[in-house]
């Protein structure tokens, strides 16, 4: 197939270009270029390699490996949880639905992630899709969030809605673990009014923290400031 020896041909000239341009001598403003330009090609080829995984499951191409499940059969060659795996897959199929979406995650203006989180949105209300690219062209991964979030509660019913949130409710859980390097770790899922409870009283506090840490001189990342209310909370 000669689209796949055009895909192995820029795979290679890919690897080779650290070896033409050493990222420790090129310049900074060079050094942002190439940046910007490897996140572009990222976006392109996380496009392509996403539908072609959904062609894949579609045939059931991957059980010539051995696998029974496609999203397994991915996260063995992307190297990825097999939970992102099957997101990306079930992003696929809602992008059928969207091609609006679709040739925006092709063509680089969206990227896998955004095209997961938007996807579902634009399938539900295919007249939204145009703002879902440009949000998540100009505006920040929560915006986009937010702005799906409100796309897809606008196009459902009531009924619906509370049948989604009736069934997050029996998913719900809060897991603690332990990574390799330390610490402990959290991961939550809860139904959406009690989580937006809990996002008050973290946010109260979250700025509660940043109050102090600035009259003290203190600069670090929200993130850690969130953390610190979390074991405040």
């Amino acid at each position: 197939m000669g689209a796949l020896a055009t895909v192995e041909q820029a795979t290679e000239a890919i690897r080779s270009v650290t070896e033409d341009a050493p990222p420790e001598v090129v310049s900074g403003p060079d050094a942002r270029a190439m940046v910007e330009a490897l996140c572009r090609l990222e976006k392109v080829a996380a496009g392509a390699r996403t539908l072609y995984a959904a062609r894949v499951a579609a045939t059931g191409a991957h059980r010539s490996s051995g696998d029974t499940s496609p999203a397994r059969w991915l996260a063995k060659v992307t190297g990825e949880p097999v939970g992102r795996a099957q997101g990306t897959l079930s992003a696929a199929e809602a992008l059928e639905g969207a091609p609006v979406l679709r040739e925006a995650l092709l063509s680089g203006e969206v990227s896998l992630e955004q095209a997961k989180v938007a996807a579902p949105a634009a399938a539900s209300d295919p007249t939204a899709a145009r703002q879902l690219v440009e949000v998540a062209r100009e505006g920040s991964f929560a915006e986009l969030v937010g702005a799906a979030a409100r796309i897809r509660r606008a196009s459902e019913s009531e009924a619906v809605a509370e049948e989604r949130e009736r069934r997050v409710h029996a998913r719900r859980y809060c897991r603690t673990f332990s990574p390799p390097e330390g610490g402990l770790r959290l991961e939550a899922l809860l139904p959406s009014a009690e989580g937006a409870r809990l996002k008050a009283v973290l946010d109260r506090l979250t700025t509660a923290v940043f109050e102090e840490a600035r009259r003290s001189g203190r600069q670090e990342p929200l993130d850690r400031y969130r953390a610190d209310a979390l074991v405040r909370a």
